[in-house]
């Protein structure tokens, strides 16, 4: 009896087996809609188009179906590129009497046609519509864009103002005269600019051109020109000049320790002083500034917060009048720190941490005179009270 009974296990294990095995090889698609198909729906009806930059909205009646039939969305078909061809996809749900399509690469008449599709995937019959966008956000992007010898290389500003998702590159030859893209910016702001720099002061061609979220690309703008020459300024030269009106040290911070090369002590001013701050310093030449590198004092209490600076100005001086006044002095730029997560106070993404710790760059306006003697005057740090510290300065310019 008890072989019996273990035969017929072995067996109903044998069959469990098999039968599971079976049921793996076996195709399933799963792919397919869950509702089955028991007809197209009915076409959009009453349309209408309204053409914008790089697109239209597209306005229509939804057809009024019954039972298995309706439509679950709107779907719009159409070419974005006539040279590649290549083509987009839109959808509209049925809450919406309006579809967008956009991405188009060039201002022009464009054929786009609709279906109402069901829940089962099937189309209406289709409706073709004329669309005619006006030029694309990146090409008004390209038209606006001016290219501008600088130190190390060129700048180029750009005017956006749909404040459209953008990426603008600047491109120069490499060693083997291959173009690589030099710099990047990844913007949706409604101006801006983009440097790119570390280049020798030889002749050099440099192209800029945009690109959309689309994978659209612009012409490329070129310019031919001689990066104008700088060179990191030599830090052995810097000398402390106290004026009058500038800040008392404390904690053994003094104004030398924003050039030692040590991020590790820095300047210091006195706790509770009525901001703003001013502290003033000498570069030992007169230099045509290009741009600087500000370095705050480093920990997770201290980065983005505490008496780091947030706003200040940055003044120059060939000559400063002795009294500690105003006279003599040229305002360079005004500054902002700006955190990259934009977290609240007291909490830093590593992020955050990281472009802090690589030193904050600001570039000068290549309209400022030349130099000796630099004024930082803080009108706010992070924390918002009355002192300011800062660890460490680099500059760059023509000497």
């Amino acid at each position: 009896m008890k072989m019996i009974i273990k035969c017929y296990t072995r067996f109903a294990i044998f069959m469990l087996v098999l039968g599971l095995l079976f049921v793996s090889c076996t195709k399933i698609d799963t792919q397919q809609p869950i509702n089955a198909k028991n007809g197209k729906p009915a076409t959009v009806t009453d349309v209408s188009v309204k053409n914008v930059a790089g697109g239209a909205m597209i306005t229509y009646t939804l057809p009024k179906g019954t039972g298995e039939v309706e439509p679950l969305y709107v779907m719009a078909e159409y070419e974005i590129n006539k040279v590649t061809n290549r083509k987009r996809q839109a959808k509209a749900s049925i809450y919406d009497n309006q579809i967008l399509v956009d991405g188009f690469n060039t201002a022009g008449e464009y054929t786009v046609t609709l279906y109402a599709v069901s829940s089962a995937e099937e189309k209406s019959d289709p409706i073709e519509v004329k669309v005619n966008p006006t030029k694309p956000p990146f090409r008004e992007v390209l038209a606006s864009v001016k290219m501008l010898t600088d130190f190390g290389g060129i700048t180029a500003t750009f005017d956006n103002p749909t404040k459209s998702k953008i990426a603008v590159s600047i491109v120069t030859p490499d060693k083997n005269n291959e173009y690589y893209p030099a710099q990047t910016l990844y913007t949706a702001a409604e101006n801006g600019s983009i440097v790119a720099r570390g280049f020798e002061s030889k002749l050099r061609k440099f192209g800029v051109f945009v690109r959309d979220g689309f994978d659209n690309y612009s012409d490329t703008l070129w310019l031919e020109t001689t990066p104008l020459f700088e060179k990191m300024l030599d830090k052995s030269k810097f000398r402390e000049y106290n004026m009058p009106g500038d800040n008392a040290v404390d904690y053994g911070w003094v104004v030398s320790n924003m050039w030692d090369n040590n991020l590790g002590t820095g300047y210091h001013t006195r706790e509770g002083i009525t901001m703003p701050a001013r502290v003033t310093f000498d570069l030992g030449q007169v230099v045509k500034l290009s741009r600087f590198k500000i370095y705050q004092r480093d920990g997770d209490d201290y980065v983005f917060n505490h008496a780091n600076p947030r706003l200040w100005t940055m003044w120059g001086s060939a000559n400063p009048a002795s009294d500690g006044s105003y006279n003599g002095w040229s305002k360079l730029m005004d500054c902002e720190s700006i955190k990259p997560s934009k977290s609240p106070l007291g909490t830093n993404t590593a992020e955050d941490m990281a472009y802090a710790r690589a030193g904050e760059e600001f570039v000068f306006p290549l309209t400022i005179p030349e130099v000796r003697y630099i004024r930082v005057e803080c009108q706010q740090n992070w924390s918002n009270s009355g002192m300011l510290h800062i660890m460490e300065f680099t500059f760059w310019g023509d000497r």
